[in-house]
C-alpha cells in the first residue's frame, strides 16, 4: 500500500497508551511517499530528538543535545569523550588522541607541534573531565565571543594558535615550528553569539611528506635524496650543476695481452674529439666483459653525494632473430688506490693476491659473476676478486701465462651498483641511444680515490653487442652526483676584472651591513663624511696610554713622553754585510774576523731624505779594514778605514736624496 501522507490530516503514527507504533493498514507498515513538515514550525523547548524544518538554514534541524542542534547536512558532528583532567569549552579546537570506552578522545590542539595540529574538530558545547561531548568537524559553532581583542572581521580566516592551546587565531603562525593548520572563518562578530564556520584545512609542510625528513633546517639548505628518503642539507661551497658527466676513450692505461684480459681505458671530463670507436662484445648465450674504464686521477672529495646517476648509452646488436634479446650493463666502481703493497703467488687461472697489511677486502667483493665482484688492480691488470680469505688475502682470476707480482702498488675496485639498458633492438651500425637512470645513496670516499666504469654485454644467443663511445655522434658517456667545489669553479677565485669572488657567511656579513661603534661592515656616505671631517681637524692619537697630538692644519705631529725603540739588524762577522734599511735603523757587528771589502754590495732599502743610519763595529782583536763602497760619502766626518783593536766604533749616517748616498756625520771610538 502506499499513500502520500500529511501529518496534519494522517498521522502515519498511532497512540496506544503511553506507546507509540506506526499506522498500519491491513497490518502492513504504512508506505510514506512524502513527509511535509512546516516551514515556520513552533519549535517550543529542547526535546532529544524532536525534528523540524530550519527555515533559516533551508534543511531539517535535529535537537541532539540540551545545548545543540544538527543541521542535517550541512554540517558533521562526532561525538568524543575527555578523558583527562581539565575542561573543554565550546569553541576550542581540538584533535584525536587515542580511545576511551568505545568513543574518542579528544585534547586541546596547538600549532607548535606534528602531533598536536591535526585538528579534528571544533568543540560545539562544554565537556567537562571524563564525559563525553560533541564537537564539530564541518559547519556552524554558535554561541561564541567572536569580538576579541585580536579584531576579528567577519570572513576572516582562523587559525589553530601556536601558542595557546586550543585557542584560534586570525593571524597566520607562517614559521618553521608553527603549523599552518587553517580551522574556521569568522560569521558572526559578536561577544556573546558570535558563529563560526569550521571548514578543516591543514597546510602541508615538507616533512610531513612520507617519504621526506627535514631536521633543523638552515639558510640556504637544499632537498636532497639519500637513497632512502628526501631530507635537507647544505648547498654550500658547492655549485648548482647536475653532476659531473664522464666520457668513455680509448687512450690505454693497461693493454689487453697475455697477462691481462681486459684492456683498461680511460674516462675522461670532456669528450675527447677523437674519432668514434665501437667495443664489440661477443656473446654466446652469456655475459662478457667489454672494456673498462677508469677516471685515473684523484677525485679530491670525500664523498660521491646520494643522487640520480645518468646513463646515455649508444649500442647495436649484429640480430635479433629467434626473439633473442640483447642488452649492456654498465657497472660504476669506487677505485680505492690502496698504500699497502700486493704480492701474487701460485700458478694457472687461480692466484692469491695477499697484500702488505692494512683492511683492503671484504667478504662482498669477491663473487663469481663477473657483473658483481670487485677487481684487483695492479701493474699488469685489472684481474678480478673470486675468492675471500681474509682482509688482506683474496683469489683472483688470471690468464694461465700471467707471471706474478711481488710488492706491486695496487688499487682495489669496490663493486657500487649496475645500471642496465632495455633490450637492444637497433642492428649493426644503425646505433641507438639507451638513456637509463638509478638513484643511490651517497657513497664514502677518501680524497685520493677515483672512480671506474666496466660495460658487460649480455645475450641469451650468439650475438655481437656494440658499445659506441668518442666521435661526434654516438658518445655513450655518464652523470655521476660529484658536485664542483666553489673554489674550482672557473671564474669564482676573483684577481680579475672579469671573475667574480666568493665569501664565507661572516665576509658576507660583514660586506653586507653597516658599520658601527660595534660591528663591522662598510661605512655609508653619511659616516664617510663624518669620518672625513674628524680626519681635517686635529686629533689625538693614543699610542698606549699616551696621547699624541695630530694636527692636519701644518703637518705638525708632536709626541710627547714616547720612547720609540730603534729596529736594530746584528750579525757576528762578515765581508759584504747586509743591510736592510726599510727594515732596520742601526745594525751591530759584533766580532769581526775579516776585512770589510764593501759595505754597499748587501746595501737594500729605499731610504728617505733626512734618514738616519747608525752602524757599530766591534773586532775580533784584531785590527780590520774597512772599505764603505759607492753608497756611503763624507757629510762632515771622514768615512773610518779600520777598526781599533778590541775598541767599539760607532758612525753615525743621515741619508741625502740629492746624491743618493748615505753621509757620515759622525765617528766615534771607544776610549
Amino acid at each position: 500500500m502506499s499513500e502520500n501522507l500529511n501529518v496534519t490530516q494522517s498521522p502515519p503514527f498511532k497512540r496506544s497508551g503511553a506507546d507509540i507504533s506506526p499506522r498500519k493498514s491491513g497490518g502492513n507498515v504504512i508506505d510514506i511517499n512524502t513527509q511535509t513538515f512546516s516551514t515556520s514550525p513552533t519549535v517550543g523547548s529542547f526535546a532529544e530528538g524532536k525534528m523540524y524544518y530550519d527555515a533559516t538554514n533551508k534543511t531539517m534541524a535535529a535537537m541532539i543535545d540540551s545545548d545543540v542542534t544538527l543541521q542535517i547536512g550541512q554540517e558533521d558532528l562526532m561525538i568524543c569523550k575527555k578523558a583527562t583532567a581539565g575542561d573543554i569549552s565550546n569553541g576550542d579546537v581540538v584533535y584525536m588522541s587515542g580511545a576511551d570506552s568505545g568513543f574518542p578522545t579528544i585534547e586541546l590542539a596547538q600549532a607548535d607541534s606534528f602531533a598536536t595540529s591535526v585538528v579534528t574538530a571544533v568543540a560545539t558545547q562544554d565537556i567537562t573531565s571524563g564525559s563525553t561531548g560533541l564537537v564539530t568537524r564541518r559547519g556552524r559553532v554558535n554561541g561564541l565571543d567572536t569580538d576579541v581583542a585580536e579584531g576579528w572581521s567577519a570572513g576572516d580566516v582562523l587559525y589553530l594558535s601556536s601558542t595557546v592551546a586550543g585557542r584560534l587565531t586570525n593571524v597566520n603562525p607562517g614559521t618553521f615550528n608553527e603549523i599552518e593548520s587553517r580551522v574556521a572563518r569568522v560569521i558572526t562578530v559578536d561577544n556573546t553569539v558570535g558563529v563560526i564556520y569550521v571548514d578543516l584545512f591543514r597546510t602541508s609542510r615538507l616533512t610531513d611528506l612520507a617519504d621526506t625528513t627535514i631536521a633543523t633546517p638552515s639558510t640556504d639548505d637544499v632537498l636532497k635524496y639519500n637513497g632512502t628518503e628526501w631530507v635537507n642539507g647544505s648547498n654550500i661551497a658547492v655549485s648548482g650543476s647536475a653532476g659531473i658527466t664522464f666520457y668513455p676513450d680509448h687512450t690505454n692505461i693497461l693493454p689487453a695481452d697475455t697477462e691481462n684480459l681486459y684492456a683498461l681505458d680511460s674516462l675522461l671530463k670532456v669528450p675527447s674529439g677523437g674519432a668514434e670507436e665501437v667495443d664489440a662484445i661477443s656473446c654466446t648465450n652469456n655475459t662478457v666483459m667489454g672494456d673498462a674504464y677508469l677516471y685515473n686521477t684523484a677525485l679530491g672529495t670525500t664523498k660521491i653525494d646520494a643522487g640520480e646517476w645518468k646513463f646515455n648509452i649508444y649500442a647495436s646488436v649484429s640480430s635479433v632473430r629467434f626473439g633473442r634479446e640483447s642488452y649492456i650493463t654498465g657497472n660504476i666502481f669506487h677505485v680505492v688506490v690502496e698504500t699497502d703493497t700486493i704480492t701474487t703467488t701460485g700458478t694457472g687461472t687461480s692466484r692469491t693476491a695477499t697484500a702488505s697489511g692494512g683492511t683492503i677486502f671484504i667478504a662482498g667483493d669477491a663473487n663469481a659473476d663477473i657483473t658483481l665482484c670487485g677487481y684487483v688492480q695492479t701493474p699488469k691488470g685489472l684481474y678480478q676478486i673470486t675468492g675471500y680469505t681474509s682482509a688482506t688475502v683474496v683469489t683472483i682470476a688470471t690468464p694461465t701465462a700471467y707471471v706474478n707480482e711481488t710488492t706491486q702498488a695496487f688499487s682495489t675496485w669496490k663493486y657500487k651498483f649496475g645500471a642496465p639498458t632495455p633490450i637492444i633492438t637497433s642492428l649493426t651500425t644503425d646505433y641507438a641511444l639507451y638513456s637509463l637512470s638509478s638513484v643511490q645513496s651517497e657513497i664514502t670516499i677518501a680524497t685520493t680515490d677515483k672512480i671506474g666504469g666496466i660495460m658487460f654485454g649480455t645475450s641469451d644467443n650468439t650475438t655481437t653487442v656494440n658499445f659506441v663511445y668518442n666521435g661526434t655522434e654516438h658518445y655513450s658517456n655518464f652523470t655521476a652526483p660529484l658536485l664542483t667545489n666553489h673554489n674550482d669553479l672557473p671564474g669564482l677565485n676573483g684577481g680579475a676584472s672579469t671573475e667574480y669572488y666568493h665569501l664565507t657567511l661572516a665576509q658576507h656579513t660583514i660586506a653586507t651591513q653597516e658599520a658601527n661603534t660595534t660591528l663591522s661592515g662598510y661605512l655609508s656616505t653619511t659616516d664617510w663624511d663624518t669620518f672625513n671631517g674628524k680626519a681635517e681637524s686635529d686629533q689625538t692619537m693614543y699610542i698606549g696610554t699616551t696621547g699624541v697630538d695630530i694636527d692636519r692644519t701644518t703637518a705638525a705631529l708632536t709626541l710627547a713622553g714616547i720612547r720609540i725603540t730603534p729596529r736594530v739588524g746584528t750579525e757576528v762577522s762578515s765581508a759584504t754585510p747586509t743591510i736592510n734599511t726599510d727594515n732596520v735603523d742601526a745594525h751591530s757587528i759584533t766580532a769581526l774576523g775579516l776585512a770589510i771589502t764593501s759595505m754597499t754590495t748587501n746595501l737594500s732599502g729605499t731610504p728617505t731624505n733626512f734618514q738616519k743610519l747608525t752602524i757599530r763595529i766591534l773586532d775580533n782583536g784584531t785590527a780590520r779594514t774597512i772599505a764603505w763602497g759607492a753608497s756611503f760619502e763624507d757629510a762632515g766626518q771622514v768615512l773610518p778605514t779600520t777598526t781599533v783593536i778590541s775598541k767599539l766604533l760607532t758612525a753615525g749616517f743621515i741619508y741625502n736624496t740629492v746624491t743618493s748616498k748615505w753621509g757620515c756625520v759622525a765617528v766615534v771610538n771607544e776610549t
